[in-house]
């Protein structure tokens, strides 16, 4: 009896170091899973940290191309407006006014168009590709030499006579 006593404390010790080894798996197991949560939980945190300072930088950087073209965008509207009505003016007096008429408004014509060039030149670079030289600045400023060579061959014709 006493040997059969001995056998089964042995077993009885065996399988309890054993059972301590599994639980000592288990809990290892259920450490191990919270350590990779909690390393999961820390990754996504920096991630959306870095998500978030990468959105704050493209929102700063759209809302400053956006202001800047909004502003670009304000000026050329005004010097559409401000060509369009010296064109309109400068055909109303090509159709319509007399050669004294062009004269009298030649150096005023001469100085919008210089005004245009400097407005359209000072808030945005084009292409000269795009533009091909015939933007109504142009346009004007070639009426304009058109005028002042007229103007000096009607000049010329009035000394002479």
């Amino acid at each position: 009896m006493k040997c059969l006593a001995d056998s089964l404390h042995q077993q009885f010790d065996e399988c309890k170091e054993k059972t301590k080894q599994v639980q000592k798996l288990l809990l290892d197991r259920r450490n191990g899973e919270k350590e990779i949560r909690d390393k999961a939980d820390e990754l996504i945190l920096l991630i959306q940290q870095q998500r978030d300072q990468l959105l704050n930088r493209l929102h700063s950087h759209n809302d400053r191309t956006t202001s800047t073209l909004e502003a670009v965008a304000g000026s050329l509207s005004l010097g559409l407006l401000a060509k369009k009505q010296a064109l309109q003016f400068t055909e109303e007096l090509l159709d319509k006014g007399s050669i004294e008429d062009m004269l009298l408004n030649y150096r005023m014509l001469s100085a919008q168009v210089t005004k245009l060039h400097q407005m359209s030149d000072g808030s945005l670079q084009l292409d000269d590709s795009v533009c091909n030289d015939v933007s109504p600045a142009s346009l004007i400023q070639d009426l304009c030499t058109s005028l002042d060579s007229q103007s000096k061959l009607s000049f010329a014709d009035y000394s002479f006579n």
